[in-house]
């Protein structure tokens, strides 16, 4: 599998229950949107095109890259990219700049769900796969860190939409980060 079709893969696993035209809309942002300027590079794409169907409601949507604003905004670690958002869910794009830290952080609202984008990055205090995909139960603290010299990625789905306050950072366990249980990591490449 690419790592475009575990990303879609990814989106799809995630945003069940959604109505169509989001989740479409969310693809084609995500297909289309600048290739973002981190270690794994991904082929631009100008124009695409989405069809969903569950046998009951069918939906299409095409898109063009210029239709897309660059949508980021800057953060402690790095940059936000923006790419869906709805009061249903939120899919963005982390990325972490060289030597910065997520901050260990919990939620108690939303869910997150998030996919380690490019090797490299230190998740719980351990190196973690390219294409490995974590869903955090509420109030489970979790950090990542870049040690390298470029900029790594996570793409993230909250849902709901991210809020901020619900945004928890947490001192780091006395007994240490733990990742999750092997039952709840999925590899999407």
């Amino acid at each position: 599998m690419t790592h475009m079709q575990g990303e879609i893969l990814f989106l799809l696993d995630h945003l069940v229950g959604l109505n169509h035209e989001f989740i479409c809309e969310a693809i084609l942002r995500l297909l289309l949107k600048e290739p973002a300027k981190y270690k794994d590079k991904r082929p631009s794409i100008t124009e695409a095109a989405v069809s969903l169907s569950d046998g009951k409601q069918n939906f299409q949507l095409c898109m063009q890259q210029k239709q897309i604003p660059p949508e980021s905004e800057n953060s402690l670690f790095g940059t936000v990219d923006i790419v869906a958002t709805s009061p249903e869910a939120g899919i963005y794009r982390l990325m972490i700049r060289p030597k910065m830290t997520i901050p260990c952080h919990f939620h108690r609202q939303m869910s997150e769900s998030e996919l380690v984008l490019s090797q490299g990055l230190i998740l719980q205090g351990l190196p973690v796969r390219s294409g490995s995909a974590r869903t955090w139960p509420a109030e489970y603290c979790h950090e990542y860190y870049n040690p390298g010299d470029e900029t790594l990625a996570v793409l993230c789905i909250d849902r709901p939409g991210f809020i901020p306050e619900d945004e928890i950072i947490c001192d780091r366990p006395v007994s240490g980060l733990q990742d999750l249980p092997p039952s709840c990591i999925r590899s999407y490449w």
